[in-house]
């Protein structure tokens, strides 16, 4: 089977610095992208971001266990047994790690994503994928969980098509400024691809099928993180404020004059 472009991350500046915005490590955890199954691809400049997977699909019944279903998160409330066969449920979580220039600030997360499968659902069945901006981490320990929903596809009974999501979201960040020690800038997304038999019907008489693994398919996300230039002055950039000579400054007799009353000669 031939892999799957899924994801692709491009990071965009609006101004042109000596030090440009660069992606450090990345990392893919769980069982919709496990070792074996996905490809990190990185630019020459370490500023787009190829991930091609392999092996993203559920059905049920489930009869692999090859799956995140003991596993509680937003989506998945309740955990069940990997082997339950009414439930396949795996995830894919992105950890992106990159690289501020310094002076400069992340002002907001803009995604785009172009994801394309077949799916096939009877009746009984349903099949769902969703995918969220967890958290953001920034310069001077700045943290934000925003859990945001940017993708959100369910299959019903009776589909039985090719399918494609197309769809553009910006979050805003309005991150702190980076400096020349701190500059690191980590996302995390949490995806999840799942099919579930409903109610208490048999087995062999319902059935679910999600892939975006197909070879004959694409799919692709482009997140683009926009950053703006900090403004320096004066006490940013580590100089010590001194007043102007003409700064008015209260004389000692006028100051405890008006504190204690002014005495009169007699």
């Amino acid at each position: 089977m031939n892999k799957l472009t899924l994801i692709l991350f491009l990071i965009t500046t609006n101004t042109i610095a000596s030090e440009t915005f660069t992606f450090g490590d990345i990392t893919l955890k769980g069982s919709g992208c496990k070792r074996g199954t996905a490809q990190v691809i990185k630019s020459p400049d370490q500023q787009v971001v190829s991930i091609l997977f392999d092996e993203y699909s559920v059905e049920v019944p489930n009869l692999s266990g090859e799956n995140d279903n003991d596993k509680r998160d937003m989506d998945n409330p309740s955990p069940r047994s990997r082997f339950n066969e009414k439930l396949d449920h795996k995830t894919c979580n992105i950890i992106l790690n990159s690289n501020l220039s310094s002076e400069e600030k992340v002002t907001h997360i803009e995604l785009t994503m172009d994801f394309r499968g077949f799916t096939q659902v009877e009746e009984g069945a349903m099949a769902q994928f969703k995918g969220r901006l967890m958290n953001w981490n920034g310069p001077g320990r700045s943290r934000k969980n925003p859990k945001q929903v940017f993708a959100n596809k369910i299959w019903k009974a009776g589909q039985d098509d090719d399918w494609a999501l197309t769809k553009t979201v910006k979050i805003p960040v309005n991150g702190p400024c980076s400096k020349r020690g701190d500059r690191k800038f980590k996302v995390i997304i949490h995806t999840t691809l799942s099919a579930r038999l409903l109610g208490r019907r048999p087995l062999e008489t319902a059935f679910a099928l999600a892939a975006m693994d197909s070879g004959d398919f694409t799919g692709t996300l482009k997140m683009k993180i926009k950053t703006a230039k900090c403004r320096t002055n004066n006490f940013s950039s580590g100089r010590r404020y001194v007043p102007s000579r003409r700064q008015y400054v209260p004389s000692r007799r006028r100051y405890y004059g008006r504190r204690y009353g002014s005495r009169r000669k007699h």
